[in-house]
């Protein structure tokens, strides 16, 4: 049914479920984006993807050797290339086994739920899942995404339900499951393949999770029936997909243009955040009510993220040598750093200046220390040491799932 995937080497899909949002909401930016250079793509690697990666990585290297079998992460034979990475950072582990002891606690509950009815359950790790699905049977179109495959990072399924469990690793903005077309997808795409099989036959609901742990250690879930989805796709996904492999339909700009290659040049764009500019700040924003502020502050993001595009396009052009009337490159501000730290303290110390003057002596990060005294010993041996401080306050909707900040430690924070 599925096979193991690198995340390193995932395929290129013009219909990829992780960019669904964009390609249903605007279909013909699929083709548009194809159109274009390399060079006008500013959602390249960054380091935050690269981390991503490496959590995901991380991620189903504890759920292989510890979920799937009884074995311990630390006797993978990748586990030194994951901590040794330079991405690897204090607390990355932490963070990873939210997501991979959420994944155990749902498999256990889901054998427990089927124990002694001769049902089966199973799980899958990284499943590629075929996206042929996305176009209707006999269409000519399907050949455009025959060999396209999204991939599930765990599901678990049942005789009556699948589950698909997603991590996302990022913290600057929560991911909901509600509505998420991504995981539709990926779980309408494993339903298909499992069709072939008739042990799964009477799957009826499909129940999707986001877990990001560096945001909230609570997940996101949606349950929906396979027939409303199977509506879903039918009336939204499939006309979508129909027309953005044709590169036909209207632009459409909107939540989903984020990590659009061509946002910058995009017309429908700009006529969106100059009308948005037009409407709501022309005004001092200091005689507006709170009920107009929220209203400015759920438009403004749009704004941003568009002008921060348009200035990574036109960086990114000058960078390769192009010139642009009106900007140009210049240097930015640089801190002073030593480019010979040992012969400086040397002659500091020959000048005879004391090493505690000269040497800062900081002890080890705390996952490197848990690793030297052992994961089980560190809260007896030097837990008490340790503590995770509050958070900082932060705006957030009132739908988020996270206790409200109290208002007296806002103030006190503030007044710090």
């Amino acid at each position: 049914m599925a096979e193991v995937i690198n995340h390193k080497a995932r395929a290129h899909s013009l219909l990829s479920p992780s960019g669904s949002a964009k390609w249903i909401g605007c279909p013909p930016s699929v083709m548009l984006e194809e159109s274009v250079s390399s060079s006008e793509d500013s959602n390249g690697s960054t380091e935050y993807s690269v981390e991503g990666t490496l959590a995901h990585e991380f991620a189903e290297m504890i759920l292989r050797n510890e979920v799937m079998r009884d074995g311990s992460v630390e006797d993978d034979p990748d586990y030194e290339c994951v901590i040794e990475s330079p991405f690897y950072y204090d607390g990355m582990e932490d963070d990873v086994r939210v997501y991979t002891d959420y994944c155990a606690v749902r498999l256990f509950q889901s054998k427990i739920d089927w124990v002694g009815r001769e049902k089966d359950v199973t799980a899958h790790i990284e499943a590629k899942v075929p996206l042929t699905f996305l176009v209707k049977p006999g269409d000519p179109l399907r050949d455009m995404v025959k060999d396209d495959g999204g991939s599930v990072d765990f599901a678990i399924v049942t005789p009556d339900k699948l589950i698909v469990i997603d991590l996302k690793f990022g913290r600057g903005v929560r991911v909901s499951a509600e509505e998420n077309s991504q995981l539709r997808i990926y779980g309408l795409g494993l339903y298909h393949a499992l069709l072939t099989d008739i042990r799964w036959g009477g799957i009826k609901e499909i129940e999707t999770v986001i877990v990001q742990p560096r945001i909230s250690s609570i997940p996101s879930t949606q349950t929906n029936k396979v027939e409303d989805l199977t509506e879903w796709l039918d009336k939204t996904v499939r006309p979508a997909a129909a027309m953005a492999l044709q590169g036909k339909g209207e632009l459409n700009p909107g939540k989903h243009c984020k990590w659009c290659k061509v946002k910058a040049r995009c017309p429908a764009q700009r006529d969106l955040a100059f009308e948005l500019a037009a409407d709501d700040f022309m005004d001092d924003p200091a005689l507006l009510s709170d009920k107009e502020l929220l209203e400015v502050r759920k438009k403004a993001p749009v704004i941003m993220d568009y002008l921060s595009s348009v200035n990574s396009y036109l960086f990114d052009q000058l960078m390769l040598g192009r010139k642009v009337d009106g900007i140009k490159l210049v240097e930015g501000k640089a801190n002073r750093r030593w480019k010979d730290e040992t012969n400086a303290i040397k002659t500091l110390q020959d000048l005879g200046f004391e090493e505690d003057d000269i040497l800062k002596k900081t002890i080890q990060p705390i996952g490197k220390i848990e690793k030297l005294v052992g994961k089980k010993k560190f809260p007896d041996i030097v837990g008490m040491y340790v503590e995770k401080p509050k958070g900082q306050p932060q705006l957030a909707d009132a739908d988020d799932p996270r206790d409200e900040y109290s208002s007296a430690d806002a103030a006190d924070d503030f007044l710090d």
